[in-house]
């Protein structure tokens, strides 16, 4: 395999060496499985503008495409028409080249540029472009034998029980020096959700607090209106391939939905390639900046950054901005799946409770993908998917829980796209999804989505057809299409109906 680092990449290998732990992570799963690195002529030359010559030694492992190849013609079409997505043609001109690079001799581009995400998902190639975390995550999946950071488990803990001489906690008391260890002493009694790994090391740590209306944000400018909130106080999570990030937003939104908070929020030192790295996480789960927070014990005037997440009951275009909030108005299918399948794919939801483990980084992911035998040309972004537990007995049938649709993927021209585009999210290994596609009549579709709830109220297969859906002659991973009237019909009083749907 011959592997495309984005210029972003090669920059923070250039810069810190390997020292950044995605870097490390990222490099030791590409030596596992044997690929090779390149970096291209661009990037190169972009480099000489940002770090000193002696740098380039630690990127004297790469190999380089010294061949400017030609522009293909969907790139050619897709740059005279850049200034239509209002974006910067002179800055899209290297991502463009690498994109290129594509159609020829790379099989993967890895990036965590947000733009050339965008623009590979236009050229219809984005399943060959991964985030780091994506082809950590990959690489995981495929090769589970390799991947030593399997078992990291969460749990939640007294903040007391934690030892604060550990390395984990440095950049903390860096941050906040030198009143930390006081503030860490003063909450030993409190509750904090921590990753462990097999060895017991601390990989994650996650720390919440319910505000009510009468806290004081005189520090905050803009200053906040009085309001029910979730602060994130601490949040950290090791690179790693088990979806840490994910797992801890879980808890963060179903922690959110218990107090019925109208905002949460987090403060913020962008000090750090870590920092930003969880800055553009938060962002995809529809965290805005909001300003600033003085640091009374900071000499420098230095001042934290405040994003907030808007938890009211409202709608946007983008899924992940909202979740777990979504509209009937939109499109509502049944996707009958057999039980083997749903015990990965929809197991229950529960925030981690006192004795409680959350081990398996797939079953509770937010983000997931399922594969559809059938298509309907109106799912689209922003459908409902009701998950139904398929059985021989209409009677033992019943709803499993609920996802949300982000992006749907047609028309595959062979097997190895079909099982590219899987593996970007998929638990499956590469040999199921071959199965899979042989075994198709049609064509299959892949459908991205975001697992939003799980269905504890019994709705059984009777319940289905009392409302007037028909599944006598349902299909396994077969679309149903569902009116909105027998949606609601379905789901009339349930804690589904009064808390996730906003209509």
């Amino acid at each position: 395999m011959k592997i495309l680092l984005g210029t972003d990449i090669a920059l923070d290998i250039a810069k810190k060496g390997y020292l950044l732990d995605s870097i490390t992570v990222l490099l030791k799963w590409i030596n596992l499985i044997g690929a090779t690195c390149y970096i291209d002529m661009p990037t190169i030359a972009i480099l000489t503008h940002f770090i000193p010559f002696d740098s380039f030694k630690y990127l004297s492992f790469l190999k380089v495409f010294v061949e400017i190849k030609p522009k293909v013609q969907a790139i050619i079409e897709l740059e005279n028409s850049v200034c239509n997505f209002k974006l910067n043609i002179v800055e899209c001109k290297p991502l463009f080249a690498q994109l290129n690079r594509l159609f020829y001799d790379a099989d993967v581009l890895i990036t965590d540029n947000q733009i050339t995400h965008n623009l590979a998902r236009l050229l219809q190639i984005d399943d060959k472009v991964f985030t780091t975390e994506e082809f950590v995550e990959k690489c995981s999946n495929e090769h589970r034998e390799k991947d030593d950071a399997i078992g990291v488990a969460i749990s939640k803990v007294k903040f007391g029980s934690l030892d604060l001489k550990d390395s984990f906690f440095n950049d903390f008391k860096r941050d906040y020096n030198p009143y930390y260890e006081t503030w860490f002493r003063k909450k030993s009694n409190d509750e904090v959700y921590v990753a462990l790994d097999k060895t017991n090391q601390l990989r994650g740590l996650l720390k919440l607090k319910l505000e009510d209306i009468k806290e004081d944000y005189s520090d905050i400018k803009p200053l906040f209106q009085p309001a029910q909130r979730l602060k994130i106080c601490s949040f950290k999570a090791h690179f790693t391939s088990q979806k840490l990030g994910q797992r801890f937003m879980r808890i963060v939104f179903e922690t959110a939905m218990s107090y019925h908070v109208d905002e949460i929020y987090v403060t913020i030192f962008a000090n750090s390639i870590i920092k930003n790295r969880l800055i553009r996480m938060l962002k995809q789960w529809g965290f805005k900046l909001w300003g600033t927070k003085s640091c009374n014990f900071k000499s420098n005037d230095e001042k934290e950054t405040v994003y907030v997440r808007n938890f009211r009951k409202d709608i946007t275009l983008q899924p992940s901005h909202c979740f777990p909030y979504h509209t009937s108005r939109n499109r509502v299918f049944l996707l009958p799946i057999y039980k083997s399948y749903a015990n990965m794919l929809i197991p229950p939801i529960q925030v981690i409770g006192e004795k409680e483990i959350d081990i398996e980084p797939v079953k509770q992911a937010i983000r997931k993908v399922v594969i559809v035998h059938n298509d309907n040309k109106e799912i689209r972004e922003g459908s409902v998917l009701l998950f139904y537990q398929k059985s021989e007995s209409i009677r033992n049938g019943h709803l499993l829980g609920v996802g949300i649709v982000e992006q749907v993927y047609r028309e595959f021209h062979n097997e190895n796209q079909f099982i590219n585009r899987c593996k970007k999210r998929s638990t499956l290994l590469s040999s199921s999804l071959r199965e899979c596609w042989l075994r198709a009549e049609q064509k299959p579709i892949v459908i991205d989505f975001l697992y939003a709830y799980y269905f504890k109220e019994n709705i059984s297969g009777e319940d289905l057809v009392k409302v007037g859906i028909d599944i006598s002659g349902a299909h396994s991973q077969h679309l149903i299409s569902i009116s909105p009237e027998k949606f609601h019909m379905l789901i009339k009083n349930t804690n589904y109906e009064k808390n996730f749907i906003v209509d």
